[in-house]
C-alpha cells in the first residue's frame, strides 16, 4: 500500500488539447461516379483534447479523443466523426509489464482510401470501428523479449451498398532477441478468426521472422517476413500458403526525415471474406528554420478479393503541406491532396484537393 501511494503521489498528469479548423476545395470530394456537377467546398473544425499520466514506477495512462464537425456547402450536407482512444501500460518491472489498448472511431471511408481494404470499394459510406487488444511483456533478462497477445476488431459500415459488417479476433505470439545495440531478431505467428456478415467464416494462420536493425546513426529498418495460411482459398493445402510481409525503411537525423514502407497480407474485408493486400507508400519531412516545415506523403494500395468475386480495388492518396507556426500556440498551413480509386467496373476516378488550416495548441505534447 505504501508503495502503491508513492507512485500515485508521483504521478506526473499532461493535458493537451488543440483545435483546428481546415477549409478545402474540391471537384469531386467523395470520388463518386456519374457525369454530374459534383464538386463542393469542406468545411470542417476538429477538437483534439487528451491527458497523459506517468507514475512513479514508469505506468502510463493516455486517453484521447478527436471530434470534428464537417460541412460540405452543397450537395453532401454535414457529419460528425471522431474517435477515442485509450492506453494502459502496468509496469510491474524492467521484467514485466501489462499493456491494454481500445478504440472506438466513426469515419467517412473517402479519409481512409489507403489505410482500410474497403474504402476504395465505397467512399461515401462511413464506418464505425471498434478496437481492443490486451497484450502482455515479458523480459527474462536484458536482451530477451516475449509479448503474447490478444486483440479484436469490428467494423460496421453504413451509407455503404455493397459493403458488410465485419470482425476479427487476433491471437498472437512474438519472441524477439537484441543481440547487440544495432539489432534485433525474433519471431511472431498466430491465428485470426474473421467473420462477415452473412458470410462462411474465414481463418488465417502465420508465421512471421522480424527484424529491426540501425544503420548508424540515423538510418533504421524495420521489417517482417513470413507465410500465411487461409481457409478462403479452395486450392490445394500448399496453395493455400501465401508470402507475406511489411518492412519499413527511415532516415530520421539530420533533416529531412524520410520513411519508405511496404506490406503484402490479408485482411477481413466488407466487401465479402478475404482480401490480399498490397501496400506501398513514403513521407518527408522538411524544416526551413524554427518555424516552417514542410510534409509530404504518399501512398498506393491494391487489393483484390479472395475468390475473384470483384474485380482488384486500387487507390492513391498524396498529400502536401507547409506549415508556418505563428507565436507560441498558433499554426497556419497550406494543404494540397489528389486522391484516386478504381471503381468495380474498372474505371478510375480522381479528385484534387486545396486549402487552408488554421491549428491552436493549448498544450503541445
Amino acid at each position: 500500500m505504501s508503495a502503491t501511494a508513492t507512485s500515485v503521489v508521483g504521478a506526473q498528469t499532461v493535458p493537451r488539447l488543440t483545435v483546428d479548423a481546415r477549409v478545402l476545395t474540391s471537384e469531386n470530394p467523395l470520388l463518386l461516379s456519374g457525369d454530374d456537377d459534383r464538386g463542393a467546398v469542406l468545411m470542417e473544425v476538429t477538437a483534439r483534447p487528451g491527458v497523459s499520466i506517468t507514475t512513479a514506477n514508469g505506468s502510463t495512462v493516455d486517453l484521447g479523443a478527436v471530434v470534428t464537425e464537417r460541412g460540405y456547402s452543397r450537395r453532401y450536407g454535414s457529419v460528425v466523426i471522431g474517435s477515442l482512444t485509450g492506453r494502459v501500460e502496468y509496469r510491474d518491472s524492467e521484467y514485466f509489464s501489462v499493456l491494454v489498448t481500445g478504440a472506438a472511431s466513426r469515419d467517412l471511408a473517402v479519409d481512409l482510401l489507403t489505410s482500410s481494404v474497403d474504402a476504395p470499394a465505397d467512399p461515401s459510406g462511413a464506418r464505425n470501428a471498434y478496437t481492443g487488444q490486451l497484450s502482455l511483456a515479458v523480459r527474462p533478462d536484458e536482451h530477451l523479449r516475449i509479448t503474447p497477445s490478444i486483440g479484436i476488431s469490428k467494423s460496421d459500415f453504413t451509407n455503404a451498398s455493397i459493403l458488410r459488417n465485419t470482425r476479427a479476433i487476433d491471437i498472437g505470439l512474438a519472441v524477439a532477441n537484441q543481440f547487440s545495440e544495432r539489432l534485433r531478431l525474433g519471431g511472431r505467428g498466430g491465428v485470426v478468426f474473421n467473420d462477415v456478415a452473412g458470410l462462411t467464416s474465414a481463418n488465417t494462420q502465420f508465421l512471421y521472422a522480424t527484424a529491426d536493425y540501425r544503420l548508424g546513426a540515423a538510418w533504421r529498418a524495420t521489417g517482417e517476413l513470413g507465410v500465411e495460411r487461409s481457409d478462403a482459398r479452395s486450392a490445394t493445402l500448399l496453395a493455400r500458403v501465401l508470402l507475406s510481409g511489411r518492412g519499413t525503411l527511415c532516415y530520421t537525423a539530420p533533416e529531412p526525415t524520410l520513411c519508405v514502407n511496404g506490406s503484402l497480407n490479408s485482411e477481413v474485408s466488407g466487401v465479402g471474406g478475404l482480401q490480399r493486400r498490397a501496400v506501398i507508400g513514403g513521407s518527408l519531412h522538411q524544416r526551413f528554420g524554427e518555424r516552417t516545415s514542410l510534409s509530404v506523403d504518399a501512398a498506393y494500395q491494391r487489393s483484390f478479393v479472395q475468390g475473384d468475386a470483384f474485380p482488384p480495388f486500387d487507390a492513391i492518396r498524396t498529400t502536401a503541406l507547409l506549415e508556418r507556426r505563428i507565436g507560441r500556440r498558433v499554426t497556419v498551413a497550406a494543404e494540397v491532396q489528389y486522391l484516386r480509386r478504381r471503381l468495380v467496373q474498372g474505371r478510375r476516378i480522381g479528385a484534387g484537393f486545396a486549402g487552408v488550416r488554421l491549428t491552436y495548441a493549448v498544450q503541445r505534447r
